[in-house]
């Protein structure tokens, strides 16, 4: 009998193991917070519109959510910058000036094309952020082949997206519920505008 009690006490100590101390913990993701804001570069961006014969200059900044860590600008604002642009800077003004090419006169004079605008970019490098890191985290072996496996149903899983002329039309501004944000999540949350002027040759 004291051998059953003792087997039966095993049993249910490792079961406790086994299941009570395994199951995942919940891991509490903090909420979108403004952060520090960052300039896409020191210099404005040029950009042919879609009619060749306008173009556009444009400075543009954006504010990021304050628990990201994107170049030197990253996070809540304590740490010290690099001198240069980082990685991501440079990234986010490659795909601005991508978006900015698809842009029309027309769209231009459209209301609400700010706003749209604004909104649209904010996708943009959010995307782009987004692929960067996931093609930058280590990985081992074991992980490789789930990962191409998972490519061949999706080639472009991890692509930044590819600006399309007449997206703006289709953006909708009751997408994002945050007011006065371009988007509900981040790491960019907000796009801010300090220069944006057309011109003609």
């Amino acid at each position: 009998m004291p051998i059953m009690i003792a087997v039966v006490a095993v049993l249910a100590g490792g079961g406790y193991f086994m299941f009570g101390r395994s199951a995942p913990k919940e891991v509490k993701v903090p909420e979108p917070e403004l952060g520090s804001v960052m300039p896409l570069g020191e210099k404005e961006m040029i950009v042919n519109l879609t009619e060749r014969e306008y173009f556009l200059r444009a400075n543009i900044a954006v504010q990021l959510d304050k628990n990201a860590h994107i170049g030197g600008g990253g996070g809540d604002g304590h740490g010290g910058k690099a001198k240069g642009p980082s990685a991501e800077e440079l990234l986010l003004r490659q795909v601005a000036m991508e978006r900015l090419a698809t842009v029309s006169v027309r769209d231009i004079n459209t209301p609400g094309f700010g706003p749209k605008l604004r909104q649209l970019l904010a996708s943009d490098f959010n995307h782009a952020l987004h692929a960067m890191h996931v093609e930058e985290e280590p990985e081992d072996k074991s992980k490789k082949k789930k990962k191409k496996d998972e490519e061949e149903h999706d080639e472009h899983a991890h692509a930044a997206p590819l600006p399309r002329p007449g997206d703006i039309a289709k953006v909708d501004l009751t997408a994002v519920e945050t007011p006065g944000w371009d988007s509900d999540e981040g790491p960019v949350l907000k796009v801010y505008f300090v220069e944006f002027a057309t011109m003609r040759e």
